[in-house]
């Protein structure tokens, strides 16, 4: 029940593909059509096989995407940006 904390810049490097949960909480979620799903408020780890994305679209709906690369392909700080694939289902109860 404790609560761990150290400065990012004392931590070990990251790998390639290796991401702090907090760097991905606010970034903009796109689908690759460019289309905005909507921005990532939190990171389920733990519960699943996979860590899921949390994202509010604009809506306020909660949509979760499994944080695997098949779904998540490209991460871009710079551009404050996280590129999705759908697939039907994923984002609304069409399937």
């Amino acid at each position: 029940g404790a609560i761990l904390k150290q400065k990012k810049e004392l931590l070990a490097p990251l790998d390639r593909e290796e991401y702090f949960i907090n760097d991905l909480i606010g970034l903009n979620v796109y689908n690759s059509d460019n289309s905005l799903v909507g921005k990532v408020v939190s990171v389920l780890s733990g519960k699943s096989a996979d860590d899921l994305l949390e994202v509010k679209n604009a809506e306020g709906r909660l949509i979760l995407i499994p944080f695997v690369e098949k779904f998540v392909p490209t991460i871009n700080f710079d551009e404050n940006k996280i590129v999705i694939n759908s697939i039907p289902g994923l984002l609304d109860n069409e399937v």
